[in-house]
């Protein structure tokens, strides 16, 4: 679901008027309701294969076995980051520098568990950052969580 203006998201923009950047992507300066679950997904086959172009990433398609490999990286879909992030926005706890790649940088974390200089290398990014962020969001997303992780349905 795309979230559009004359949603509930409005009003959140509004409220941060003083925060100008405040629950925005910092990478591309998008609304944070103009990203979908497909930008997580986008984002997530880039980690997983930074090779890809924006196209053959979108002819990858949807299909069991390319949820299982991307399930296999994150442990979990680009659907439940984008809720996480949009619940992250909506409860005002979005940040100016925080960007989509984050919340994928934690997932990554949560998911292989490895020390965080293989994690850097693959992500990308170095040690500092990396840690940086992953707790911030790790932070962010248990204020949030029991309105998006419902642990009987795991």
């Amino acid at each position: 679901n795309h979230l559009k203006p004359g949603s509930s998201w409005v009003g959140i923009m509004q409220l941060s008027q003083n925060r100008k950047s405040a629950c925005r992507n910092m990478s591309d300066g998008l609304p944070l309701y103009a990203l979908t679950p497909g930008t997580f997904d986008w984002l997530g086959w880039s980690i997983i294969d930074v090779s890809l172009s924006m196209e053959e990433i979108k002819r990858l398609g949807n299909t069991a076995d390319n949820q299982r490999i991307f399930l296999s990286f994150f442990g979990t879909t680009g659907t439940v980051l984008h809720t996480l992030w949009n619940e992250i926005g909506q409860a005002g706890l979005c940040r100016h520098d925080m960007q989509a790649k984050h919340i994928l940088w934690t997932a990554a974390f949560l998911k292989q568990y490895s020390t965080e200089a293989i994690l850097s290398v693959w992500l990308g990014t170095n040690r500092t950052t990396l840690r940086k962020w992953v707790w911030i969001m790790l932070d962010l997303v248990s204020r949030v969580k029991q309105d998006v992780i419902h642990w009987p349905n795991r």
